[in-house]
């Protein structure tokens, strides 16, 4: 038996053989050819169904490397603000070429951090978006609360915190810029976007400082002031919740092969 429960989402693909998966309260008897997803923090645990030898594909990556804007927008969605990810595994055991697709892209992924091509974590990185908006469009929507996805009412404010990255960023002047109060604005963005204004501000801080810190000459203290940071310790510290390393040892993984890639593996 093989028990799990971590912050990271999971994908599993029967490759061969049968097992079954309880997820919470739910049993899934799984063949070859199916696949099953599995939210951050749900418990879950594995067994072997038969003598049959079972071989199969286990792909787990956190979110958080992958929060470029065009993610963010459906943040909610991933974080299972408004239900489980697990609840869309009925509706992909409707769709077996849908999770022949799966297999095969998670297959790649695989043989990408095998081989180490150069440019295998772009690779893996458009694989996994791809991966991601197979699970939004054919996933359906939960139930949600009021607003829950209206995000172009939002876009205004994305468009400013990307364009004020070196500045300081008040939700203040944020709340009075969309006509809202202070704490309906706060309620609000966090109601659509699935986070706090202010962590939404510090991922696309930290983000940027990713990007200068691999393609500029740049010291970490420049670094930290190109994306409206001047207190050192703060920026540390946030930098490190990101990416439990410091910015230099950071770049040192980057160059050195050891990047945040997912992680996909047979057992």
């Amino acid at each position: 038996m093989r028990t799990g429960n971590h912050k990271q989402l999971e994908m599993l693909y029967i490759l061969n053989g049968k097992i079954e998966m309880r997820i919470e309260d739910e049993k899934h008897p799984l063949g070859k050819g199916d696949m099953l997803l599995i939210g951050p923090s749900q418990p879950h645990c594995t067994w072997s169904v038969g003598r049959e030898n079972v071989e199969y594909l286990i792909l787990h990556f956190e979110m958080a490397p992958f929060l470029d804007p065009s993610l963010l927008m459906y943040h909610r969605y991933f974080a299972e603000i408004d239900a489980p990810l697990s609840r869309i595994n009925a509706r992909f055991k409707q769709l077996p070429a849908l999770q022949e697709q799966v297999g095969q892209m998670m297959l790649g992924i695989l043989a990408e951090t095998e081989q180490k091509q150069l440019g295998y974590e772009i690779s893996t990185s458009l694989s996994i978006k791809q991966l991601l908006l197979l699970v939004l469009r054919h996933g359906g929507q939960p139930e949600r609360g009021e607003g829950s996805m209206n995000t172009y009412s939002l876009r205004p404010v994305l468009e400013y915190v990307d364009q004020h990255l070196t500045e300081r960023i008040d939700m203040g002047q944020i709340s009075t810029m969309m006509g809202m109060s202070y704490h309906y604005f706060s309620r609000y963005f966090k109601s659509v976007i699935g986070m706090p204004f202010m962590e939404y501000v510090h991922t696309r801080r930290i983000k940027e400082a990713e990007r200068l810190l691999l393609t500029e000459s740049l010291s970490v203290t420049e670094v930290a002031a190109r994306v409206g940071i001047t207190n050192m310790t703060y920026f540390y510290k946030l930098f490190k919740r990101f990416h439990q390393c410091l910015p230099k040892q950071y770049v040192r993984n980057m160059q050195s092969g050891r990047t945040e890639v997912p992680e996909a593996d047979k057992p």
